[in-house]
């Protein structure tokens, strides 16, 4: 699955994202505050809406095109507040839909609900619950199921993952929706799934560090690879696990003697004692392993949002892991943000993304609209893009 064209309006404060068309790799530019993390917030949230059931925009319009097998859809909604008011108590009311559509490319409306009515496939339907999009409401029916499930491969990079809990081999983690929330087999069920690297890769909504976990299990060559890479990167790291905490050190005990045990990743350093485990190892290596392990695991048609790429990250890991992603990109949509010279001079123009606000209006424009940047050299295209009057201005 790829998205093709993103729309969106806040229709509470007036943000406005004017249509952006995408490509297998974006890279969005701009001056801090032009709205670049806004835009993957905006896009997760409508994402969210359709495939978790929650998180629906409060008050917006938006229209997304995304391209699922050789087939285009886009889904256009607008959402308003509830109708009664947040009380404190109980569930909390969420965005009511007021109008939907899912049309497929040739015009055909798939999906049509407004005030007066509910449809699929010109079938009226009964009024259903307001507060869930119609694409929720109907994923068992095709092809609905198919723009579902291409969607739910939409998510925030888990570059900062944390560890995942482990309670008599079940575990709460982070899935790819980014909810924490228990999962309903232990580890165990899941290894015995796995029969090839593509069975893996399927768990969209395992948490990465559960995967990296089974990947170490079931395919050590592939792991040993990417510890390999990470070694290249940090000379002084010795061995690298994925693995229960209690399998490097002692587990953490729990008031009244009962013992929790934590999946998380460790690696062991030359002259140092021990394993350094989750938040003992240094926030850059472990990002940078995080997005190793991701850059492996990710099955294909994924669509990954990144917010400053090189957060964190030395020039001693930008190199490896940039080189890895555009590896990837084309069977893995990729979009992130970075201000970093290195990571702008090594992707493409072509996939330069220059985002602009004027006021509430957010504007995207691909570099090679820009006749300032036509240029052959990456090094004087981002010199003159630093100089050029869209970017010195890119926010009013």
């Amino acid at each position: 699955m790829t998205i093709q064209r993103f729309e969106f309006r806040d229709l509470s404060s007036g943000w406005t994202l004017e249509p952006m068309d995408f490509s297998a790799l974006n890279l969005l530019i701009g001056l801090s505050g032009s709205g670049k993390t806004s835009i993957l917030r905006a896009l997760m949230h409508v994402v969210k809406a359709a495939v978790a059931g929650y998180a629906a925009p409060w008050h917006a319009e938006w229209a997304l095109t995304v391209e699922v097998g050789a087939k285009r859809f886009t889904w256009s909604a607008r959402t308003e507040p509830p109708e009664q008011p947040l009380t404190g108590r109980g569930r909390a009311p969420g965005a009511r839909f007021v109008m939907e559509r899912l049309v497929e490319e040739g015009g055909e409306v798939v999906v049509a609900r407004d005030v007066d009515g509910f449809s699929f496939r010109n079938e009226a339907l009964p009024r259903l619950n307001p507060e869930e999009s119609a694409l929720r409401l109907l994923k068992a029916e095709e092809p609905v199921a198919s723009v579902v499930a291409a969607l739910a491969r939409v998510r925030f990079s888990w570059g900062a993952q944390v560890g995942v809990t482990l309670v008599s081999g079940f575990f709460v983690g982070v899935g790819s929706t980014g909810s924490s929330h228990p999962f309903p087999e232990t580890i165990d069920f899941y290894s015995q799934k796995v029969r090839t690297i593509e069975d893996l890769r399927e768990n969209v909504d395992l948490p990465l560090i559960v995967l990296s976990s089974l990947l170490s299990r079931h395919f050590p060559e592939r792991f040993l690879a990417i510890v390999q890479v990470f070694q290249e990167i940090f000379p002084n790291v010795t061995e690298v696990k994925a693995a229960r905490i209690g399998d490097m050190k002692e587990p953490r005990s729990w008031l009244g003697g009962s013992t929790l045990d934590f999946i998380d990743l460790g690696i062991k350093e030359r002259g140092m004692d021990g394993w350094a485990v989750g938040d003992e190892i240094s926030s850059g290596m472990r990002r940078t392993l995080l997005h190793l392990l991701e850059l492996e695991l990710l099955p294909a048609g994924s669509v990954v949002l990144v917010d400053e790429f090189e957060h964190s990250l030395g020039l001693n890991c930008l190199d490896s892991l940039t080189d890895r992603l555009m590896d990837r990109a084309g069977e893995v949509q990729f979009v992130l943000t970075s201000h970093h010279p290195y990571v702008l001079n090594n992707i493409g123009r072509e996939d330069w993304r220059i985002v602009t606000r004027k006021g509430a209006v957010v504007k995207v424009v691909r570099a090679n609209e820009i006749p300032a940047l036509d240029t052959r050299s990456a090094q004087s295209a981002f010199t003159l893009l630093m100089n050029s009057e869209t970017f010195r201005e890119s926010v009013s």
